[in-house]
């Protein structure tokens, strides 16, 4: 028959609380909104790149398109 061990490891987590916390969190500092204003900036052009890759991706899939209607014509 097995030995329950719930209380020993509740015994032994307690005995370990507050040991590991700096390793598992992270301070963030933002200095100035500069730096903040560059990120969004940073996003912004990032978001303006998806909308002209999209464009390019609708256009290959366009032509695609028109490539096969042509061939099943022929």
């Amino acid at each position: 028959m097995s030995k329950d061990r719930k209380k020993d490891l509740h015994e032994h987590a307690r005995s370990h609380e507050g040991l590991h916390e700096d390793s598992t969190s992270a301070t963030i500092n933002i200095d100035s909104e500069l730096d903040v204003t560059d990120f969004l900036k940073e996003i912004d052009s990032i978001r303006l790149l998806i909308d002209k890759l999209d464009e390019v991706v609708q256009n290959v899939t366009k032509v695609q398109m028109d490539m096969l209607k042509s061939t099943e014509n022929s």
